[in-house]
């Protein structure tokens, strides 16, 4: 059995990667609000879906954190007391588990499909995994919940319980979703923003910070072998510990990730205020007369983009990019913009006539 310190240690590590993921999904979430709420002014069902995951991955390190403090109180008193109700935060901790990674993926599954809706393998794909992935957390939910089944075993205890063996087939099947779904999105999200109409240095940190996913399907592969893997009474109490670490960070990592991945246009609206600071300086009137006409090239070219539904810059250039433009649809931007530039060359040429007369 492992002495006191070591499994202090374990419990001082759980909080610790609670604190800390508990601390970035704030701000994160906080910060997505504000970019769909002032910057972008909409909230359709991804961010529904994310605020329902962050209120329950908040809850699950919390949960984590007083758990952790009760099984310190055990080991530090013998209090069988605090070790009950350990072992009952344990199980609503793995009820958690479940119902935050299917909102995840139905937030992710929404926003992805904004992207890909002119790919129908995409959109099939993305439909099924998440489809499947939402009935899996419910049957899940329902074992984790009002059944004796645990997610790990103590030795002592195996075979007590006549619905493990049914929950054991339905967590490996929700684990599988779960690690394809991750590495899926992951792969599918950088392949669309190698292509898009994005310069390098933008291309790189956003790539990084879809990776995170895949840092999320890792911690998930991790904690799936602890789980499956038989342990000795010895070390049974590292390997829980060492499960609830992974659970946290790839819960954490996956929210935060997409939580980040929608703040470009406030990245992008600091920077054109910082370069339109810098610019005015120089160029004054000059820059905005240009500005204007780019205004007016942007407006002119809307009705290509509205498949979007307004999701600025990252999806207008991804869709832009992996969407094939007919000669139609050229024609039509450029007519359109020709159109709307027809009251400025008609008022030029009235101003040269009454200069020459």
């Amino acid at each position: 059995m492992l002495i006191p310190t070591t499994i202090f240690a374990g419990l001082d590590g759980v909080e610790i990667i609670a604190l800390v993921f508990l601390v970035l999904l704030l701000n994160s979430f906080v910060l997505r609000l504000y970019v769909r709420l002032r910057i972008l002014r909409q909230f359709d069902l991804a961010d529904w879906a994310m605020v329902f995951t962050f209120i329950l991955t908040a809850s699950q390190c919390i949960v984590s954190i007083v758990s952790g403090r009760f099984a310190r109180d055990f080991f530090s008193n013998g209090n069988t007391a605090s070790i009950l109700v350990n072992r009952k935060m344990t199980k609503a901790s793995n009820a958690l588990y479940c119902l935050i990674l299917a909102g995840l993926k139905v937030s992710l599954g929404a926003f992805f499909l904004k992207i890909f809706s002119h790919k129908r393998l995409q959109t099939v794909t993305i439909h099924v995994l998440v489809g499947l992935t939402v009935v899996c957390a419910v049957i899940y939910f329902g074992f984790a919940s009002f059944t004796c089944a645990q997610l790990k075993t103590p030795t002592i205890e195996r075979g007590r319980c006549e619905w493990q063996g049914a929950y054991n087939i339905v967590f490996y099947i929700f684990s599988v979703l779960n690690i394809i779904g991750d590495f899926f999105l992951t792969s599918m999200g950088i392949s669309a923003l190698w292509v898009a109409r994005l310069p390098v240095q933008t291309k790189v940190p956003a790539c990084l910070l879809l990776s995170l996913g895949c840092m999320s399907a890792i911690a998930a592969i991790i904690r799936f072998i602890l789980l499956v893997e038989l342990s000795e009474e010895r070390i049974f109490t590292r390997q829980s510990l060492a499960v609830g670490q992974w659970t946290l960070v790839e819960q954490g990592s996956g929210v935060v990730a997409a939580n980040l991945l929608m703040l470009r246009p406030l990245m992008a609206v600091i920077l054109h205020r910082i370069r339109g600071v810098s610019t005015a300086e120089h160029r004054g009137y000059e820059t905005e007369n240009l500005e204007s006409r780019r205004l007016g090239l942007r407006i002119a070219t809307k009705p290509q983009l509205e498949h979007t539904h307004g999701e600025a810059y990252l999806l207008r250039d991804i869709t832009g990019e992996t969407t094939p433009q007919t000669d139609e649809e050229k024609g039509h931007a450029e007519d359109t913009f020709s159109h709307a530039s027809a009251p400025s060359r008609q008022s030029s040429r009235l101003y040269d006539a009454t200069r020459h007369v």
